[in-house]
């Protein structure tokens, strides 16, 4: 008599732990779909598809309602019910969407665990986002590069080709061409981006002013070479003093409208010939970050001394890198130009 009341007791607690773990299952898959669909209404929101609530929300169940129907068509007990809310808020002087989806769930039990007096599970999820407007940027980047008689070499002390690397003046050439390119896609219109370069070894070689979109900077750096000592006052000062200059700003209101970031970009394969030249260069690395200018730094190559100044001038241990190889020094050229990228792109916060 025991064991014809525990055996079905002991089923029915069996069948409650599948429910759970279906129910937790379902809920899951459940929450995902509502954030899918959040999402994809804000953004739509952000870039101006959606222009009033009502029709968001209807999307926003619309979209919930496709996602959890390939989810969820094995569980043929499974119900859900979404509810949409959104709305726009201004803060900080901008408008912001503000998007919510809310899900009522159920899912039916196995027949023995209705024994619990419990015909489903019963479970709710919540799903919030928001997008503000598309945001655009502008910026004004000056390259500052190192063309001493070091980035002839192969390697940091390597007259020779057989480390199977190109020289290091070549790799150059390919980092600024590569930056250029991504900033031309991001900008392709040149209308939001100035750039400029100049030279150093032991005084100021070359340069080109700051000038819309890439073309110019492009042309100048294919034309790289190599020679001399290293001295990077003058020519860091001279890209600082042009990127920092009121007529960036005026330059960039009169085409855009807008006020631009300021970026510089420092590279050395070497160190300073002389002690002076670290000091007064720190100087304006100093100067530059306290005018709001970003500052990424590249050592290559570089040994303590010149790694020890760029890691100092660079804004902070993120725009700082060390390349050891060729293809170093191009991948983090390449990340800058993703951060370039970023700035210019149309994006959502």
């Amino acid at each position: 008599m025991f064991a014809a009341v525990l055996v079905p007791v002991c089923f029915a607690a069996g069948s409650v732990l599948l429910d759970f773990s279906n129910v937790m299952t379902v809920k899951a898959r459940t929450q995902n779909a509502a954030d899918a669909a959040a999402l994809a209404v804000a953004a739509r929101l952000s870039v101006g598809d959606l222009i009033n609530s009502s029709k968001a929300e209807k999307e926003a169940e619309a979209y919930f309602n496709g996602e959890i129907s390939n989810e969820l068509a094995q569980y043929s007990s499974f119900a859900a019910t979404p509810v949409a809310t959104v709305g726009k808020v201004t803060r900080d002087g901008q408008d912001v969407w503000e998007v919510n989806v809310k899900v009522e769930g159920s899912i039916g039990v196995t027949p023995l665990a209705s024994i619990f007096d419990a015909a489903t599970m019963d479970f709710v999820v919540n799903a919030d986002t928001e997008s503000a407007l598309p945001v655009q940027h502008a910026f004004s980047m000056a390259l500052v590069l190192d063309v001493s008689g070091s980035m002839d070499w192969y390697g940091q002390y390597s007259w020779s080709p057989s480390n199977g690397q190109p020289k290091k003046i070549e790799a150059l050439k390919t980092a600024v061409s590569n930056l250029m390119s991504q900033i031309d896609t991001a900008d392709p219109d040149a209308k939001y981006s100035r750039t400029g370069a100049i030279t150093y070894n032991s005084g100021v070689v070359d340069y080109r002013l700051m000038s819309w979109g890439t073309k110019q900077v492009t042309k100048f750096a294919e034309k790289l070479t190599a020679s001399g000592g290293t001295s990077s006052t003058q020519s860091f000062y001279l890209a600082y003093a042009a990127v920092n200059a009121l007529i960036e700003d005026s330059t960039h209101i009169n085409k855009n409208g807008l006020t631009p970031e300021k970026i510089m970009v420092f590279m050395t394969d070497g160190d300073n010939n002389n002690a002076v030249d670290d000091v007064y260069t720190l100087a304006y690395c100093t100067a530059a970050k306290a005018a709001g200018i970003t500052i990424y730094t590249v050592a290559f190559m570089a040994p303590d001394k010149g790694q020890s100044l760029l890691s100092s001038c660079a804004t902070d241990s993120e725009h700082y890198f060390e390349a050891e190889t060729a293809d170093d020094l191009i991948d983090a050229f390449e990340r800058i130009g993703q951060h370039s990228e970023q700035i210019l792109a149309r994006l959502t916060k």
